[in-house]
């Protein structure tokens, strides 16, 4: 049994327990409540921090794992590069990542078992993309017509109409994947001269959240384009990506789907960073990109959207950027670990997580100062001295 002492904060979004305690027995949480309302419990573990916060762990709800060299690079070599960087995440104070298209859902039960060290996954497996769209690998590139499709398919298998639609979302759900991932527009990196590209029909899109739907799942959306978030809030899917081009009636789309925005800010961040090293054309749509992106994003306060923190990025460690940028445009410190911990949760369909409370998985981080002064804490893997997941110690600096 193990006893945290220090403040807490529950991931609920209410007030701090300035002198709080957590404890945990075996891979669950027995109670959270003040240090001088604690029973006693002999023989447990005291681990207290001076000035310390007790937090769930966090959750990145948009990377992707053994996505970038095209046809130059194996499963296996992408796994073997994942696996150092998801135990940084972890060390990083995550906890649990949904992976928006990627290698995880072939290694989720690995880690599952123990065998190496990782935030719990939760993955989409291969997205499913239209022909020339975001996510098809042969986009851009000369091949002969009459190919058979899919046939170099790497992270997104593609298809046209809504049978093929519905085809391929059997498919990657039978593989195991916890969710579909679709686009509904172009990215900002795809081989297309505008950020204004719609993708997949109505039809397509309505039948990939009907299938989805039949696995008990839910259907995402990489979504830049107006056009294309407008697209995927009218067809039922839950959770928009990246939401870069939002404007009031998009807004009101997404407000009555109830569905969620995930922004994506910090890749869109780094890449607006060193948009003059790259490409002209992409650097030019990168830029385009998010100076609406920042612009907009008031919009999605004013409409009370459900927020989640993701980074898009392959698949970190730096994640907790993303909380940084959330305050930095305007989110209360306290919304922005909510975004990380309690709606993550909630976007992975997930009750035993998100949260600090009794009866939950005890997924929690021990942070050295107070985030809730500066969000910038959680950048620094020093200033996280302990991770717990299911209960077992994955890091514990002491010195």
């Amino acid at each position: 049994m193990l006893i945290f002492k220090g403040r807490v904060i529950d991931g609920s979004g209410t007030e701090p327990i300035e002198k709080g305690a957590v404890v945990v027995d075996g891979e669950k949480i027995v109670c959270v409540c003040r240090q001088n309302e604690l029973q006693e419990y002999p023989g447990a573990e005291v681990i207290e921090i001076d000035n310390g916060t007790i937090l769930p762990g966090l959750i990145d709800l948009h990377v992707h794992m053994g996505v970038g060299k095209t046809f130059t690079m194996s499963p296996h070599e992408a796994t073997v590069r994942a696996l150092p960087k998801l135990k940084a995440m972890l060390d990083s104070g995550y906890t649990a990542i949904r992976e928006c298209g990627g290698i995880g859902v072939y290694i989720r039960s690995a880690q599952e078992e123990g065998l190496f060290d990782s935030p719990r996954i939760n993955s989409a497996g291969q997205g499913v993309f239209q022909t020339g769209g975001h996510g098809d690998a042969l986009n851009g590139l000369y091949v002969p017509a009459n190919i058979q499709k899919n046939l170099f398919a790497t992270w997104g298998l593609c298809a046209d109409g809504e049978g093929e639609v519905r085809q391929q979302c059997r498919y990657t759900l039978s593989q195991g994947a916890d969710f579909v991932k679709i686009a509904t527009s172009s990215g900002v990196n795809s081989k297309c001269k505008t950020v204004d590209k719609v993708e997949f029909s109505e039809a397509e899109v309505r039948a990939a959240v009907e299938e989805a739907a039949h696995f008990g799942t839910y259907v995402s959306s990489h979504a830049v384009s107006n056009g294309g978030i407008k697209l995927a809030a009218r067809c039922g899917v839950r959770t928009i990506e990246h939401a870069t081009f939002l404007d009031e009636e998009a807004a009101e789309l997404i407000a009555k789907a109830d569905a969620y925005v995930i922004p994506t800010f910090a890749l869109a961040k780094v890449q607006y960073d060193m948009r003059d090293k790259l490409d002209p054309l992409v650097g030019k749509k990168i830029a385009i990109a998010y100076e609406a992106h920042v612009r907009t994003f008031e919009l999605a306060f004013r409409y009370n959207l459900k927020i989640g923190a993701g980074t898009d990025f392959f698949p970190g460690p730096d994640n907790s950027m993303e909380l940084e940028l959330l305050v930095e445009l305007g989110m209360s410190p306290m919304a922005a670990i909510q975004a990380a911990t309690k709606t993550g949760a909630e976007v992975l369909m997930r009750d035993d997580i998100g949260t600090l409370a009794s009866g939950k998985l005890a997924d929690l981080i021990v942070v050295d100062g107070n985030p809730l002064d500066d969000i910038r804490i959680l950048r620094n893997p020093q200033r996280i001295r302990l991770v717990l997941q299911g209960g077992k110690i994955k890091k514990h600096l002491t010195a």
